[in-house]
């Protein structure tokens, strides 16, 4: 059985190519936990934006507690790398179905 899954958009609005579709692609969010999302985006989207956007998806579906998360790259080669979330989605060379993981930047308590 396929499953459909409803694809969110995370489009910068105030820029002019936001209504080009050849500007918008798909990747994929991860949590740590084994969830995923697909997520549309645009290159001119914030890395920062695609993480709050995430992070309340799977919040909002108790996959995820809220906090402070950065996002990694798994690279096809099998390697990471972090991304900055001051940067656009194209300066980072993030790109279609590109595979990417929230991590937390929240202190570990032991308890």
């Amino acid at each position: 059985m396929i499953e459909t899954v409803e694809v969110v958009e995370v489009l910068e609005t105030d820029r002019t190519t936001s209504d080009r579709p050849r500007n918008r692609f798909e990747v994929t969010v991860r949590t740590v936990a084994g969830f995923h999302h697909r997520f549309r985006v645009q290159r001119e989207v914030r890395v920062a934006t695609l993480i709050g956007r995430a992070v309340d998806y799977f919040a909002d579906r108790n996959e995820l507690q809220a906090g402070n998360y950065r996002l990694i790259e798994n690279t096809a080669t099998g390697q990471t790398r972090d991304l900055v979330g001051s940067a656009t989605l194209g300066d980072s060379a993030v790109g279609q179905d590109a595979h990417l993981t929230l991590m937390s930047t929240d202190p570990k308590v032991d308890g």
